[in-house]
């Protein structure tokens, strides 16, 4: 039948636009509706009965087109388009049946029963698990009720491992996982969601038991894992040859997908070199490994006659070389970018296998439909996105650049050739991925290039297959396992090394700004109109209108940032500590406290809560960064800041406590060289711009006495005045700072528009005197959700609400916006509640 006959179906107005290119690849346009719907379902979840009006009216539409033979114009679009906006629904607002242990949550104490469905894994000093939930019962009652659902549970490395199929037994709060709630921030609950989590618990010590262990598995399966371990067995014993640490966890993330030996620090310098795709095993790896295979397997089957008179070579080759692409998924444990990998690849070989000349970008589209339709959220994955977004630059860019990479001579075997394509590629990687890097990791590498150009070749195409090879080996006992591995461990050591090398260079990264989703689709329209600019007139003044909004959009931050004429005082959501970002009319920033755990291992407040927040706002620079006392809550924040921001002085208390935070402090500003006066030194009176900051406590002859006391009693106190309001910070000030404060300062000093509460609400400050000295009108509380210390008092949040203020609270409110222009004071909290809540 002819392409032109009219008796075919027609697809919608922009695929016949473009003849038999959209007609013979058709994914090409849906599948990106199918991204628009499920970004808009993501982006304005709730309407689904008007998701579903459309998803009917334009099946029926289609249909109908069809059966007349009419082009459909639009509606195959807007169905793709509505059935996205559907599917991620559930995701985004689940219903738990009425026996889900989600209902459960945010109570007392309980005792549950559940079963160990992953391999835990090891974070810091804690393991992590997600527990199939059985029962559960309260502490002081003997009902046990009978629940569903899957809760992730974390525990202490002193409690002992498990292993996936245990029964097991723990008591501990269920607490429904929750997101810091920041402008911008990133959304964790739904995160967690969207993996089918609702709900977390941390085991009470010595309450973990194990009831059953898990069934011993049959003789197959202890072979596997005999071999599984003997693997890990033979990498560690091959990076033990090197001196240095990083080896052996790097060997074992390479060549059996074991990550959790890799911490913050080892993976940094990969993160800052632009090659952190090292060390995942997805694409990049696994393409290696097939191609490896089917060069191979190609060379062998070639010499067999009998094949090559039937011209099965190259088929039989690719169906071979599809079996260690998936041994090497399976060995890597298949985590979502392998799965992703490991299907492209197997399209690509069915492809050759059928004798199809595969087309790249319907292949590329047709795996992230499949995932898809078997997972929506995986769209929100930034792994997805990363690799998607790499692959489809590549093909684009290969597209547009044509032979350019086969000019001139080719060189022995083709060397230059070669090398120019693998420029190619690495440079269309880099400009393909690089928003979405500062947008969602704030860095931007600028030794990317020659480090990809110098370690790809090297780790996918040399050290990985003989690590394979090795592998493969030792599973056969055949001699040349243990050589082979040792010489990849020493080759890792150089790779190592090399990267530690370009990373350790202070102009070898950019910590950037975060760019909006409307920069994002600016720039990336602009990246794809760009290669047609030469060609189209309609290319160039689409260009010149990004341009005018690109540059209307650099203009609104500028003034939003430089020339605002407002405070802007953000009481920062940063869980059971505190941390406050002051904005002032005209650009200056001033962050007070950065909040933190006690351990930075388990989270980094400063790496994931503050530096999304600065990057939103657009903020490099903190002119003055203050340190109201070296408590973990207050001070583990600012560890982060201080090596990736532009800290113009830092201001601490007279306290210098023996812990390893303030340790790490002190070695960070000078590292640094960032300016910190003594506490002498400090200057009690402050003129900002028309902004006045006044250190109210402690006095200075505290330090010339050498008076000591207890560490929150030492709080820097702190007042900001901005026209008719003020805002004070008095740390975590006790009672009886406070009344040293109230007999040794007039009654106006103390007075404020704003109280950030003592202490986060404890029952030992903000006395009674306290409260009518400060007369706030509203009051703010820095506290975690359901803390163990149950942060605010009842008793203190009585005292404030005799006294007629307003109060917030970070837990229930998220984090709370101030804005003044020196006569007005308007709040904007993050989580709006009733005002009857207050």
């Amino acid at each position: 039948m002819a392409a032109g006959d009219p008796s075919l179906p027609m697809w919608p107005g922009p695929l016949t636009g473009h003849g038999e290119t959209f007609r013979h690849r058709p994914l090409i346009a849906l599948v990106p509706a199918l991204l628009l719907g499920l970004a808009a379902g993501a982006a304005w979840p709730g309407h689904r009965w008007a998701g579903l009006l459309l998803c009917l009216t334009t099946l029926v539409w289609t249909a109908g087109c069809l059966h007349r033979q009419r082009p459909a114009r639009f509606s195959p679009l807007l169905l793709w388009l509505a059935t996205g906006y559907l599917a991620i629904q559930p995701w985004l607002n689940p219903h738990p049946p009425s026996d889900h242990i989600a209902l459960y949550a945010d109570g007392g104490v309980r005792t549950v029963t559940g079963l160990v469905v992953e391999q835990p894994r090891l974070s810091g000093h804690r393991y992590r698990a997600r527990i199939q939930v059985h029962t559960l019962s309260a502490p002081s009652s003997e009902k046990v009720r009978t629940v569903q659902g899957d809760l992730r549970l974390t525990w202490s490395v002193d409690e002992g491992g498990l292993q996936r199929g245990d029964q097991i037994r723990f008591a501990g709060r269920l607490r429904r996982i929750r997101s810091f709630s920041n402008p911008g921030g990133f959304d964790y609950a739904r995160y967690m969601a969207f993996q089918g989590l609702l709900v977390s618990a941390y085991a009470r010590r010595h309450t973990l038991t194990v009831l059953t262990p898990a069934e011993a598995p049959g003789w197959w399966k202890n072979l596997l894992q005999y071999r599984l371990d003997r693997f890990a067995d033979l990498v560690r014993s091959a990076g033990a040859t090197s001196q240095r640490d990083a080896v052996t966890p790097l060997l074992e993330t390479l060549l059996m997908g074991r990550r959790h030996g890799l911490t913050t620090e080892m993976r940094d310098p990969y993160n800052r070199s632009g090659v952190a795709h090292l060390l995942a095993i997805s694409g990049l790896h696994l393409g290696a490994v097939g191609a490896f295979s089917f060069v191979i397997f190609n060379a062998l089957l070639s010499l067999v006659p009998s094949l090559r008179w039937r011209g099965w070579v190259g088929r039989t080759a690719a169906a071979l070389a599809v079996a260690p692409v998936v041994g090497y998924a399976l060995l890597a444990g298949l985590p979502v970018s392998t799965q992703r990998a490991a299907m492209m690849m197997a399209i690509l070989m069915a492809a050759i296998l059928i004798q199809r000349r595969s087309d790249s970008s319907n292949t590329l589209c047709l795996a992230a439909m499949v995932i898809l339709f078997c997972h929506p959220p995986a769209l929100f994955s930034i792994s997805f996105q990363l690799s998607f977004g790499a692959v489809a630059a590549i093909l684009y860019g290969l597209k547009c650049s044509g032979d350019w990479w086969r000019r001139g001579r080719p060189g022995p075997f083709g060397l230059r050739h070669r090398l120019r394509l693998l420029a190619l590629v690495s440079a269309l990687a880099y400009v393909g991925t690089a928003p979405l890097v500062a947008h969602y990791f704030n860095l931007l590498s600028l030794v990317a290039l020659p480090a990809n150009l110098i370690l790809v070749p090297w780790v996918s195409f040399l050290i990985l297959p003989v690590g394979l090879i090795g592998l493969l080996l030792s599973l056969c006992n055949l001699p040349g396992a243990v050589p082979l591995l040792i010489w990849c461990a020493h080759h890792l050591s150089a790779v190592d090394l090399m990267v530690n090398l370009l990373a350790g260079f202070d102009w070898a990264a950019l910590d950037t700004i975060t760019p909006s989703g409307f920069e994002l689709l600016l720039l990336y329209t602009l990246l794809i109109l760009l290669p047609c600019a030469f060609r189209s007139l309609r290319a160039k003044v689409a260009i010149a209108c990004l341009g005018v909004l690109l540059g209307g959009d650099i203009a609104y931050w500028t003034y939003t940032r430089h020339y605002h004429p407002h405070l802007r005082i953000t009481a920062v959501d940063v869980g059971q500590g505190g941390s406050s970002l002051v904005e002032l009319p005209g650009g200056k920033t001033l962050l007070i406290d950065g909040g933190g755990f006690s351990d930075n291992r388990s989270f980094d407040v400063g790496r994931r809560v503050l530096t999304p927040l600065l990057g939103r706002k657009k903020i490099r620079t903190i002119d003055l960064m203050i340190l109201t006392h070296p408590n973990s809550d207050h001070l583990n924040g600012l560890l982060y800041l201080l090596r990736h921001f532009n800290v113009g002085q830092l201001w601490r208390n007279l306290d210098a406590p023996q812990t390893a935070g303030f340790a790490e402090l002190c070695r960070r500003i000078a590292q640094e060289g960032i300016p910190s006066p003594s506490f002498e030194a400090l200057p009690r009176h402050l003129r900002l711009g028309e902004t006045d900051l006044e250190l109210l406590h402690p006095p200075r002859f505290y330090a010339r006495h050498q008076v000591r006391r207890r560490t929150n009693d030492n709080s820097l106190v702190l007042k900001l005045t901005h026209g008719e309001h003020s805002f004070l910070w008095p740390g975590d000030l006790g009672q009886r700072a406070e009344r040293e404060l109230i007999d040794r300062l007039p009654a106006a000093a103390l007075a404020a528009t704003v109280l950030y509460a003592p202490h986060h609400g404890s029952r030992s400050s903000s006395s009674s005197d306290w409260v009518a000295a400060v007369a706030p009108r509203e009051v703010v509380f820095s506290v975690g959700w359901q803390n163990p210390y149950r942060f605010p008092h009842p008793e203190v949040t009585e005292r404030y609400r005799r006294q007629g203020a307003r109060l917030w609270r970070t837990d229930l409110d998220g984090a709370i916006r101030f804005i003044s222009d020196g006569r007005t004071l308007r709040l904007d909290p993050t989580r709006p509640r009733l005002s009857s809540l207050r």
